[in-house]
């Protein structure tokens, strides 16, 4: 093995940085957030749909993406993008909680540092009545979520892979297509009103917010009636790896 001086030693920052040029390094870091949230009454789903495209897949760089899902006085979404949009978002979701039309927002999930290329688009489906799904029945909420999530996340990658124009009709016929993917209204509704889902104030609380240590820090927080984040992803995790030994 050839030995190198000590002025010829390159860094691992600076190995890092050619690697990845500095205008990219922040496309590493993508946020995805699996939410529900419930419909408020004076909502319409055309309402909800107008203020979802004005935030989501418009921006030229670095747009937040996925998937938005209006149900009979719910909502479901699949989204994903780098933190400081997602998280100007999330601020906006809090200001317009009396003009979005969606009203209270649970966090499903939260998963960082995905890959960037998982999703590749944004669009919004209406689902008018769906009374069964193909989730396992009567399980544990972390398993229930994982489910669906996993089942959303193969669907977007899925879509992803088409031209425009095929994903365009597809999205337009979920239900003739791809109802497998998707689940039934009342498990929509009963995730947006669970009370054991973390919601989004408090989901801000803990990554939006400066943290002032006290030594009962430890003893406050996580609130031992919530369900764990990293709990569901692990759970994703396997249930993902099983439908891949498993193939249908």
């Amino acid at each position: 093995m050839a030995h190198l001086s000590d002025d010829k030693r390159e860094n691992l920052l600076d190995v890092t940085l050619k690697r990845y040029p500095k205008d990219s390094m922040h496309k590493i870091f993508n946020l995805r957030l699996f939410i529900a949230t419930k419909a408020t009454e004076q909502s319409t789903k055309d309402s909800i749909r107008a203020y979802l495209n004005k935030w989501l897949g418009q921006s030229e760089v670095d747009p937040i993406l996925g998937m938005s899902f209006l149900y009979p006085g719910a909502t479901i979404h699949l989204l994903q993008s780098n933190s400081e949009k997602m998280f100007d978002f999330l601020r906006g979701l809090v200001r317009d909680k009396d003009k979005s039309g969606m009203w209270p927002v649970k966090i499903l999930l939260s998963t960082d540092n995905v890959p960037v290329d998982t999703i590749k688009f944004f669009d919004v489906a209406q689902i008018d009545s769906m009374k069964q799904d193909f989730f396992t029945a009567n399980a544990q909420l972390e398993v229930s979520i994982a489910e669906v999530y996993n089942a959303f996340l193969s669907l977007a990658e899925n879509l992803s892979s088409m031209t425009e124009l095929r994903r365009t009709d597809a999205m337009q016929n979920l239900l003739r297509e791809h109802f497998k993917y998707l689940p039934a209204d009342f498990r929509v509704l009963g995730f947006a009103e669970n009370a054991d889902v973390t919601t989004l104030e408090e989901y801000l609380e803990i990554f939006d917010s400066p943290i002032e240590w006290t030594p009962l820090l430890e003893v406050s927080w996580p609130p031992q009636t919530r369900h764990n984040l990293a709990t569901i992803e692990r759970i994703s995790e396997l249930d993902n790896e099983e439908q891949q030994a498993n193939p249908k």
